[in-house]
């Protein structure tokens, strides 16, 4: 439901260095990869108050709240990445739901720390499958390539901290960038 308790704390900006997770490069796939490429992406909700409808006057549009990552490459993105079969199971050829939502919690984890794995509801947002042509680009050859992303959204409800928890966790991220520094 669109109603719940779930609200994000992101901290001001102050701190935004200390919050800030560096990802390396995605590692190139080999030459002999599959031609098919599965890609699972995480999009967190936040929760609207249980009066949402009486307590204000604009669009509902206007009052969901979405947790996205940011690239200093491609803007806002969803979080996630793509299906590894040694990493998140699934089938030899092509991942299950159960292997992609394991992709889900992978990447989110790697990518801002937040484990998803006791998350017990996720809801399939959209799945896009497209096919990218053969092509020469930049002077490497490119073969034809199937590929489906799947999004999804985990009901986290459940898993958010309290106000005071989450300010705990912050500061023992000070202390540990502090110590490091």
């Amino acid at each position: 439901t669109l109603e719940g308790s779930t609200v994000f704390f992101p901290g001001s900006k102050k701190d935004a260095l200390i919050l800030r997770r560096v990802m390396p490069e995605p590692p190139k796939p080999p030459a002999s990869a599959a031609r098919k490429k599965f890609n699972a992406k995480v999009v967190m909700m936040q929760g609207l108050p249980e009066n949402w409808s009486t307590i204000s006057d604009s669009h509902l549009s206007k009052q969901l709240k979405f947790l996205l990552v940011k690239s200093s490459k491609y803007g806002l993105m969803a979080m996630g990445g793509v299906w590894s079969a040694e990493k998140d199971g699934g089938g030899p050829e092509e991942p299950d739901e159960a292997a992609l939502i394991r992709t889900a919690i992978r990447c989110v984890k790697e990518a801002v720390d937040v484990d998803l794995s006791a998350v017990t509801v996720w809801h399939t947002f959209m799945e896009l499958q497209y096919h990218r042509p053969a092509e020469i680009y930049k002077g490497r050859w490119f073969p034809d390539q199937e590929e489906r992303t799947v999004v999804l959204v985990p009901e986290v409800s459940s898993l958010m901290p309290s106000k005071e928890q989450y300010m705990a966790r912050i500061n023992e991220i000070k202390a540990e960038h502090d110590t490091a520094a």
